[in-house]
């Protein structure tokens, strides 16, 4: 399983997705983890393109590759930007507690 950066050219190269590719048995397992659906469009291909349906979530994921949140279609970008600089505001609070806590017990011993 390959999880591939995506950019998208119209957003001037900022960053737009991420890609799931992998044998079907794998890429199945994380849609159901995630809880998002997939499914081959019944459109006819043409050469090597098709059409997926699939469900319209952004995930938030932490530092930790750990899942921290998810955006519907319906969120409004405002809405995720003042979210996600929630999560990292928190983040760097939890990373500066932490090594001030070490630095404390490294200063007692």
């Amino acid at each position: 399983m390959i999880l591939g950066l995506s950019l998208d050219a119209s957003h001037n190269g900022v960053l737009s997705s991420y890609r799931l590719t992998g044998d079907e048995d794998d890429i199945e397992q994380v849609a159901k983890e995630y809880r998002v659906y997939f499914s081959k469009a019944d459109v006819t291909e043409v050469g090597d393109d098709y059409l997926m349906d699939h469900s319209i979530i952004t995930y938030l994921i932490g530092p930790d590759g750990n899942f921290i949140e998810f955006f519907g279609k319906s969120t409004t970008p405002k809405d995720i930007s003042v979210r996600i600089k929630s999560q990292i505001r928190k983040h760097e609070y939890d990373v500066l507690g932490s090594t001030m806590q070490s630095n404390k017990q490294a200063a007692t011993q």
